[in-house]
C-alpha cells in the first residue's frame, strides 16, 4: 500500500505515477490554488523523478498551466524554483 509520503523525498515510482495522474485530472483548472499545486507538485517530484517529469513536460507541456511548465523546467535545470537574479 502506498504511504503518505512527501513526492520530494520518497523515491518510490507508484508516487510518480500516483501525481501525474492526479495532475492529469487538474490541469485545466484554472483556479490560482490549482495552478500553484500542480506546479508545486511537478517540483516536488523532480527531485526523485527528474526523467520522469522531464518527460511529462515535453509530452503534456503545452495542456499545463504555463507558470507550472516554466517553474518546474527551471527546477530541473537549476534545482530552483526561481533563477538567482545577478547582483
Amino acid at each position: 500500500m502506498l504511504q503518505n509520503r512527501s513526492a520530494r523525498t520518497d523515491p518510490d515510482p507508484r508516487l510518480g505515477e500516483l501525481a501525474l495522474e492526479t495532475i492529469e485530472t487538474l490541469k485545466g483548472e484554472r483556479d490560482i490554488i490549482i495552478t500553484k499545486a500542480v506546479s508545486w507538485l511537478l517540483r516536488s517530484l523532480a527531485a526523485q523523478h527528474p526523467d520522469k517529469v522531464a518527460r511529462y513536460l515535453d509530452a503534456q507541456g503545452p495542456t499545463l498551466p504555463a507558470i507550472a511548465v516554466r517553474e518546474t523546467r527551471i527546477k530541473l535545470t537549476t534545482g530552483r524554483k526561481t533563477p538567482r537574479r545577478a547582483g
